[in-house]
């Protein structure tokens, strides 16, 4: 009979082996459960080092918006400016924008709108999106968009926009021009002379 510490050496390392391979055999079946289990391929995706470098681009982004305003300058055919004329174009400039969005009207000249946050490509976008509604009404609307960033002096866009104006006049009717569809053009350096 085995009582207390009178147990023979050879009993307790048999003894000592079997626990031992029972521990062994009992941590290989854990960890075969855990690998058999799906795992989310997702989950790396939720982490910081991987979240960082979104973060930071839609950081950059919205502060390239608020850093960002978009002028439109607008003409309407003569003519369709008077009074009931004058106030439909009026309520659906309104409607056509965002909250914050100014429109000016400027007599002789048409109108102007101030975009902040809105870059060209969205100014051209708005520009054309209201061109449409207008024409819905029956009036011809020409517009020219330009954009920089807060920085740029709002005197200087105003003259792009308007240049970008005169550029969709002599286009003809119901035009959209960006600054930057002919100034990029304009500003190009003169070809080299050639050795002929």
């Amino acid at each position: 009979m085995i009582t207390g510490l009178n147990v023979p050496l050879e009993l307790a390392a048999i003894l000592c082996g079997l626990f031992c391979a029972a521990g062994i055999w009992a941590g290989q079946a854990r960890a075969a459960r855990q690998s058999a289990r799906p795992r989310n391929p997702l989950a790396d995706l939720m982490q910081p080092a991987s979240l960082d470098p979104v973060i930071d681009l839609a950081t950059r982004r919205n502060a390239m918006r608020e850093a960002a305003q978009a002028v439109l300058h607008g003409r309407i055919a003569p003519g369709a400016e008077k009074g009931a004329a004058h106030d439909q174009v009026a309520a659906v400039l309104r409607a056509g924008l965002r909250r914050g969005d100014r429109v000016t009207h400027i007599a002789g000249e048409g109108f102007t709108i101030i975009l902040p946050g809105a870059d060209e490509r969205a100014g051209t976008h708005i520009a054309d999106r209201l061109r449409g509604s207008l024409s819905q009404l029956k009036v011809n609307a020409r517009f020219g968009v330009a954009a920089g960033s807060t920085s740029v002096s709002g005197d200087l866009l105003a003259r792009r926009a308007r240049r970008a104006l005169d550029a969709a006049q002599h286009r003809g009717v119901e035009h959209v021009v960006a600054a930057s569809d002919f100034e990029e053009v304009l500003f190009l350096p003169p070809p080299a002379a050639s050795a002929a």
